[in-house]
C-alpha cells in the first residue's frame, strides 16, 4: 500500500491510498506527516487483521468524512530582516521564550513564516542577544 496525496503514479493505482491534507486536523502533526499518520491510524484500526487496500481506503474515507476543511490563513509575508527585528523585540520582552511560542504569537499577529525559516532566524536572534 502507498499512502500519498494527489493522483496515483502510473502503475500504482491498485495500491494507492489517497490521503487528503485535511486529515491533518484529525490526525494532528504537520501537513507533511499526514500520510504517515494516516498509515499508522489505518494499521491501528486494522489491528491483527491482514492489511488490505480496500479496508485501508475505507478507513481513510471515514476519517476524511469527519475532518473539516483546512483553514486558509491570510497572513502577511515578511522579509528576513523584519522577522529578525520582530524576534529581537519578542526576546526583549520574553528572554526565555521558546521558538514555538514566538512563532505562534508571530502568526497570531497576522504574519506568515515557515517553521524552519523562523527557527533559523530565532537562533540567529538568540546569538545576537547573548
Amino acid at each position: 500500500m502507498v499512502f500519498a496525496s494527489g493522483t496515483p503514479l502510473a502503475g500504482l493505482e491498485r495500491c494507492w491510498i489517497t490521503v487528503p491534507g485535511r486529515l491533518r486536523l484529525t490526525l494532528g502533526g504537520s501537513l507533511s506527516s499526514t500520510t504517515l499518520r494516516a498509515a499508522i491510524a489505518v494499521l491501528a484500526q486494522l489491528g491483527t487483521v491482514r492489511p488490505d487496500v480496500g479496508r485501508a481506503r475505507s478507513i481513510v474515507g471515514t476519517l476524511a468524512a469527519t475532518a473539516g476543511e483546512l483553514p486558509n490563513f491570510d497572513r502577511r509575508r515578511q522579509c528576513d530582516d523584519m522577522i529578525l527585528e520582530w524576534i529581537l523585540d519578542h526576546l526583549a520582552e520574553a528572554p526565555n521564550g521558546t521558538k514555538t511560542t514566538a512563532l505562534q504569537r508571530f502568526r497570531d499577529e497576522g504574519n506568515a513564516c515557515e517553521q524552519a525559516r523562523f527557527g533559523r532566524l530565532f537562533d540567529d536572534a538568540r546569538e545576537l542577544v547573548t
